[in-house]
């Protein structure tokens, strides 16, 4: 893999490297929130261009993980 073993602490510590904190919680975001975004992301079509087939039960536990 090219991000390692742990794909999310290897972009969590690019986020830090720019200067920003990789915790959603740091940014407004809530638990209440992530349903919708998800929804809202995943229906722009982008995500079907990817490689890996993204559905919001893939997605959400990783985004909890980054609550704080």
């Amino acid at each position: 893999m090219a991000l390692g073993d742990d794909p999310g602490a290897a972009v969590a510590a690019r986020i830090e490297a720019g200067g920003f904190s990789p915790w959603l919680s740091d940014h407004g975001v809530r638990a209440a929130d992530l349903p919708g975004l998800v929804t809202a992301a995943l229906g722009a079509n982008r995500a079907a261009n990817g490689p890996v087939r993204l559905t919001p039960e893939t997605v959400l536990p990783y985004l909890r993980a980054r609550l704080a």
